[in-house]
Order: C-alpha cells, then sequence, then structure tokens
C-alpha cells in the first residue's frame, strides 16, 4: 500500500505542481498579454522548430552509438536500431512516469538483445555520470560569461543578497565541503549511514575510471560533447524562431539552457516549471516576459512532441522487431 501511494505521489505531484504553475502564471496575466502570449507561441517559424527537433534526434541517435561503446567490453553489441528504439522509449517514458525511463531501456534492450538489466543499467549510470560532467562544464562557462546575471536571478528568486562574493567562490566552497565530506566518509565508513554513502562514492568513482578504461574512450567522450552540442542547439534553434529572442547572445542562450536543464532534472517532464524557469531566466537579460514566457512553451512543446514522435516510432518498431524474433 505505501509502495502505492509512493507511485501516484511520484507521478501526481510533478503534474499536479506543474497545472499549478500554469494556472498562477496565466492568472497574473491580462487578457492582452494572453493574447500576446499565444501569439508568439502560434507565430514560432516552423522551419527552426523542425531543425531543432531534427538535431535532438540526432543527439539521440549519437547516444545511442555511445551506448554500444560501454557494453561492448562487457560482451555485447547490440544492433544500432535496438538501442536507438530502447533509449527512446526511455524518453517516451519518462515524459509519463518520472524515473521510468532507465528501467524501461533496460528492458528493451533485455527483450531484443538478451542483454541482462543489471548490466544494461550499469552502463546507464556510468552514462549518466558523463553527462553531469559535461553539464557542470556548461554551468562553469555560464558563471565564467555571466556571473552578475546568474547572481541577479538568485537573488531575485529568493531574496537573498550575495555582497562581495562571486558564485565561483560559491562553487570552491562546494567543492571543499565534498572533500570534507569525502572524508568524513572514508574516515567513518564502517558505521551504518556512512558505509552506504561510502558505497555510492566507490560507484561513482568506478563510473567514471570506466569510461577512461573502455577501449574507445576517445569515441565515447566525443560522442558525449556532440550529444550536448546538439541539446545547445536544439534551444539556439527555438530562440531564433521567436523574432524578439532572435538575436539574444550567447549568455543568454546557455544560461536559459542550464536553468531549463536543471528544472527538467529537478521537475521530471517540466510541465509548467519549465517555461517558468526560461520567463525569469531571460527576463534578467532584459528581455520581455511575455516573448520569453513563449519561448520557454516553444521550447518545451518542440522538445515533448520531438521525444512523442520518436517514442511512438521506436515503440512500433521495438513491437515487429519483438514479433520477428519471436517467428524465427
Amino acid at each position: 500500500m505505501k509502495k502505492l501511494i509512493f507511485n501516484v505521489l511520484k507521478i501526481g505531484f510533478p503534474v499536479g505542481l506543474g497545472i499549478w504553475a500554469i494556472q498562477f502564471e496565466l492568472n497574473q496575466l491580462s487578457e492582452t498579454e494572453k493574447s500576446q502570449l499565444w501569439n508568439a507561441i502560434q507565430t514560432a517559424n516552423p522551419l527552426f522548430l523542425f531543425l531543432s527537433g531534427f538535431v535532438g534526434l540526432i543527439s539521440h541517435l549519437s547516444r545511442s552509438i555511445r551506448w554500444k561503446y560501454t557494453l561492448e567490453p562487457i560482451g555485447y553489441q547490440p544492433k544500432l536500431t535496438n538501442s536507438f528504439n530502447a533509449i527512446m522509449l526511455s524518453y517516451f517514458v519518462n515524459i509519463f512516469i518520472p524515473r521510468g525511463g532507465e528501467l524501461t531501456r533496460s528492458a528493451v534492450i533485455f527483450k531484443t538483445e538478451g542483454i541482462p538489466v543489471t548490466k544494461s543499467f550499469g552502463t546507464i549510470v556510468t552514462e549518466r555520470i558523463a553527462d553531469l560532467f559535461c553539464l557542470i562544464l556548461i554551468v562553469f562557462l555560464v558563471i565564467g560569461l555571466e556571473s552578475e546575471k546568474i547572481t541577479s536571478l538568485i537573488e531575485d528568486k529568493f531574496g537573498s543578497k550575495i555582497p562581495g562574493l562571486s558564485l565561483l567562490f560559491i562553487f570552491i566552497g562546494i567543492i571543499v565541503l565534498g572533500l570534507l565530506a569525502n572524508y568524513m566518509i572514508n574516515r567513518w565508513k564502517d558505521y551504518k549511514v556512512f558505509s552506504k554513502l561510502h558505497e555510492i562514492k566507490e560507484g561513482l568513482i568506478h563510473g567514471v575510471f570506466s569510461i577512461f578504461k573502455m577501449k574507445n574512450w576517445i569515441a565515447y567522450m566525443t560522442h558525449t560533447f556532440f550529444i550536448w552540442i546538439c541539446y545547445a542547439l536544439m534551444h539556439y534553434f527555438c530562440f531564433l524562431s521567436v523574432p524578439a529572442l532572435a538575436h539574444a547572445g550567447i549568455g543568454a542562450v546557455l544560461s536559459s539552457f542550464v536553468m531549463g536543464g536543471i528544472t527538467m532534472i529537478v521537475f521530471s517532464g517540466g510541465l509548467g516549471i519549465y517555461p517558468l524557469a526560461i520567463k525569469d531566466t531571460l527576463v534578467v537579460f532584459g528581455f520581455g516576459a511575455i516573448p520569453s514566457y513563449a519561448l520557454g512553451w516553444v521550447i518545451w512543446i518542440t522538445q515533448t512532441l520531438m521525444l512523442i514522435i520518436g517514442g511512438m516510432y521506436s515503440g512500433i518498431s521495438f513491437l515487429i522487431s519483438k514479433k520477428n524474433n519471436a517467428e524465427s
């Protein structure tokens, strides 16, 4: 019963919060502003939206190739179509079931290639570590380019001032705390709580170094950087689709990219919350609230439609492949 309640809350809470965020934001707008918002969304340039979705599919194809590099050392060489279908179905499931995509991905590759779930899931953890590394690099790049703007955004949202301190020093403080936590975990790893933390830490370290132990680690990291370049291009093409934001600088584009990405991680799917994060970020850069909010919706709708269409295609492809395997 407790598990059922937890699962219901896990799915229902992000959706409920998103619906509330949409209603709250729309209630702040006048009828004229609502009309402007709808018009900005409707008139977004479809060519750039198509390019955004297309680049997104290319990134997932690259992710499918990259996955093969981590499966090869453990004795498996899946077909590209099967790894691609597994990845697209995982994103499709994540839209409706938060954090359900990883298990779906492992289950699909097991059904099509016979790869044990425990082994494929371990490679997905390694993949997440590589992606986190890229996200951290982009965060530091954004801080270097737009530290004052990011500080203003934090002050605006949380009402706190950061006089005399840059975000860089805050990150240095976080690193120091991380080193201190690592010392404590190693020092008291025989105790129950710290033992579990030590196990998690060792797993993460193993995941990081396993990347460089694989035969094609250079190709793996090349695909990793390529994937994140595609993500940034997806984001940028949506900027180009909205005339009022088509000339935004790299600082505004990357800052909103990071804030939106963090929102998608914290609030799985980002319904209602993602457009707000984009709007609040771009307002700090001097752009109007209405076109910024419209852009947030344009990006979210474009990405979600791409995942739905890609997921449906992969679902049909998976069922056909499963049927053919059963008949052979």
